[in-house]
């Protein structure tokens, strides 16, 4: 059905069930509000702990977009940041 097609695409298991999870509440919300077009209130993106890699020596971050696809970002960095890494 609707996961093994998105497998199938190159999502991860967890971004599948993710996925699911929103498209579901979309739906339901929609429902409520009579068929209107639902409406985005925040941009927000929730990152499973598999999903990313943080280096702090390079101040990036990497963010697995698919299997085998990684988008590297590099961090903005305060000098204030560095007391809170020194004691590691």
């Amino acid at each position: 059905m609707f996961y093994n097609r998105l497998v199938k695409m190159g999502f991860r298991a967890h971004h599948v069930s993710e996925i699911y999870k929103r498209a579901k509440e979309v739906v339901e919300s929609t429902r409520k509000n009579s068929g209107s077009k639902p409406v985005l209130r925040k941009l927000i993106a929730r990152i499973h702990t598999l999903d990313y890699r943080l280096n702090l020596d390079k101040k990036t971050m990497r963010i697995a977009v698919l299997h085998d696809k990684w988008v590297e970002l590099k961090l903005k960095w305060y000098s204030y940041l560095n007391k809170y890494l020194e004691a590691r």
